[in-house]
């Protein structure tokens, strides 16, 4: 009985879902903003319910809770902060330098090799732009 059962969860397991591609970047971001706005309303109506509760605008407990926004918008702006669409070059240069460099074909030093690549771009680019 359980060796059947091995055979069949065995098998759904590797055949039952096709292969996705991983989206998982605009996910986590969309995440991320949704949970720095529900954040950002918990604190107010938090806010609220202590102001309710003492009937007096400037209590404790309820400029405390509101401090809290900056904590919120700190990481708010943190979240908004990282380039995630577009690595930059510097990035991916201290991430991945030999795997760049077999990607312009070249045994010299990375530094060098980019270097290289982007003036040849540049004047490229130049060239496009003046004929």
């Amino acid at each position: 009985y359980f060796s059947i059962g091995k055979v069949a969860y065995g098998y759904l397991l590797v055949h039952a879902e096709s292969k996705k591609p991983d989206s998982g970047g605009r996910f986590w971001v969309e995440a991320m903003r949704q949970i720095c706005f529900i954040l950002a309303l918990f604190v107010l109506l938090m806010t609220g319910v202590l102001l309710a509760g003492f009937n007096t605008f400037w209590s404790g407990p309820a400029l405390v809770t509101l401090s809290a926004l900056f904590a919120v918008y700190m990481l708010w702006s943190k979240i908004h902060s990282y380039e995630w669409e577009t690595l930059p070059l510097e990035e991916l240069m201290k991430v991945r330098p030999a795997a760049f460099a077999r990607e312009l074909g070249t045994s010299e030093p990375v530094p060098r090799a980019v270097s290289a690549r982007l003036s040849a771009l540049a004047e490229e680019g130049k060239a496009a732009g003046s004929g």
